[in-house]
This record gives C-alpha cells, structure tokens and sequence, in this order.
C-alpha cells in the first residue's frame, strides 16, 4: 500500500524509536525528465519488528549537505515493480525530515530489510542529476 508521508514534528517526543544511522548510495545511471532527476543507486536499511499491531515509519533526514530537495522512496528488497513501493516522502530541503510509513503486520522479531531511493530536483547545485546521495534514517513505531 503507497502512503505519502506527512512531517510530524509534533510527535517526535513521543515516537519510539531506534538509533539513526546515515546511509548513501552513488549513482551510475542518471534519468532526468521534467526537471525531477532520478538515481539507480540504493541504500539498505533495515527493521525489527517488536509486533504486528504496530505501525512502522522511517524517519528519513536530508542531510543539511544537501544543495538541492530530495525525496524518498522506501521499497521492499529487492525491488521489482511500482507495487513494491511502500511509502514516499515529499521533497525534503537540507535539514528537514519526515516520516515514510511501512505499515504494519510484520511478524514479531522479524528483521525486514528494505531500499532506500531517491529523486532529487534540479535546481540549486543539482544542475545535471544527481551523481550521489545521502539520508539520515531511524525506524520507529508510530503511536496510533
């Protein structure tokens, strides 16, 4: 099921959550179309279940680095068609974040392995396509 993420600062204090780690991936293939640049690079990121009535998220970062918005895709590993794509951020400026849901009904203690991709804008110092990217990701289980 494809969730757009709405930013949530407001539930931050309250989120369980997990250590962030910082992931990248190069791009060795660049497709520019309408002034969106997408990357065939990828990143693993992973999840423990801790039950199956919880919704899960990644808080995904856009590293203040970043010179132009990015967005991100969360898909299952390996990813094979648009129906493997779990959840979408907006278009995140440097330093700003948001959470990609994943849903829920994943088994306790199961540790689930997913992508992290991503499309950038061309603007700013992103005047051909994106050549790498990098995120800041913390899974967490969002209260319902």
């Amino acid at each position: 099921m494809r969730h757009l993420a709405i930013a949530s600062f407001l539930l931050l204090g309250s989120v369980p959550a997990h250590a962030e780690m910082t992931v990248a991936a190069n791009c060795s293939r660049l497709s520019v179309s309408g002034g969106i640049a997408a990357c065939d690079g990828y990143a693993n990121i992973s999840l423990r279940s801790e039950g199956e009535d919880l919704l899960y998220a990644f808080k995904v970062t856009a590293p203040s680095a970043h010179c132009s918005p990015v967005a991100y895709s969360v898909v299952k590993a390996p990813y094979a068609t648009g129906a493997d794509v779990l959840g979408i951020s907006g278009y995140l400026q440097p330093g700003q974040s948001e959470f990609v849901y994943v849903g829920k009904n994943w088994p306790k203690g199961q540790e689930s392995t997913f992508r992290l991709m991503a499309t950038g804008l061309v603007q700013g110092c992103n005047t051909v396509g994106l050549q790498n990217w990098s995120a800041i990701v913390q899974d967490v289980i969002v209260p319902e």
